[in-house]
């Protein structure tokens, strides 16, 4: 366990200086903005009382995060976390410290979730702040602001751990940004149909918008089940093919 903290600290010096802490704010600042601009502008069509505004608020402002932008930047991330070893050629001298293997792609993986939790922070505390500067009128449903975007960030664990698993395979970054980029895309569209609980991609989207806004949701126990036991899965199969691969 020591060498696992270690080894998270290893990876965090790395980043300490690198844009990547630019890019988990890049996102949800877009969806804030956007949003709230859009909401300023319909706001009355959006509304029909205090009560719903900043359910609508927070549907404008997530939306488009949850479907597209957030599953694309959790490629970038990792493309990013694992770019300093396949740019400077430098696996074999990380794969020479005293750790197991395993250790360094977990301490890979709980970087990669720690940053897409800061960016959900971000946004959660981003909608929360912009409802009150634009002085959105009602009750703040503090639990749909924090709790859905929380659950959202469970439901993308999935998503993390095969994009890094990408990431780390693949040295060139376009096989897993086109990945990224295309199961996004696709997840435009899945996201508002019947297959949308089959398409992972779109776990993070119905996990944050709330109920009878037109898209099919899951419970958040369910996601929160079902993403945990695939994140697992996905875990155990990527670290065993980091410790028997040649990784140049």
């Amino acid at each position: 366990m020591q060498a696992y903290f270690r080894m998270v600290n290893v990876e965090i010096f790395k980043l300490k200086r690198s844009f990547i802490w630019l890019i988990i704010i890049i996102a949800p600042l877009a969806m804030i903005l956007n949003g709230s601009s859009n909401f300023i502008r319909f706001q009355d069509m959006l509304t029909k009382g205090d009560d719903a505004a900043w359910l609508k608020l927070y549907v404008q402002i997530v939306i488009w995060f949850g479907i597209l932008l957030y599953p694309m930047s959790i490629g970038v991330l990792s493309i990013l976390i694992s770019r300093t070893e396949h740019a400077e050629n430098s696996w074999k001298y990380l794969l020479a410290l005293p750790f197991h293997r395993s250790t360094i792609y977990l301490a890979k993986l709980t970087n990669l979730m720690l940053l897409t939790g800061i960016s959900i922070l971000f946004l959660s505390f981003g909608i929360y702040l912009s409802g009150e500067i634009i002085g959105v009128q009602g009750s703040v449903p503090y639990t749909l602001i924090f709790g859905n975007t929380l659950v959202g960030w469970v439901a993308s664990w999935p998503i993390i751990s095969i994009q890094l698993w990408l990431s780390i395979r693949f040295s060139g970054i376009g096989i897993p940004m086109g990945i990224s980029a295309i199961t996004a895309i696709i997840g435009v569209i899945v996201t508002n149909s019947q297959y949308a609980k089959l398409y992972i991609w779109s776990y993070p989207a119905l996990s944050m918008l709330p109920k009878g806004e037109g898209f099919d949701t899951f419970s958040s126990l369910s996601i929160m089940v079902i993403s945990s036991i695939l994140f697992i899965i996905f875990t155990v199969v990527s670290i065993s093919d980091f410790k028997k691969r040649d990784i140049q």
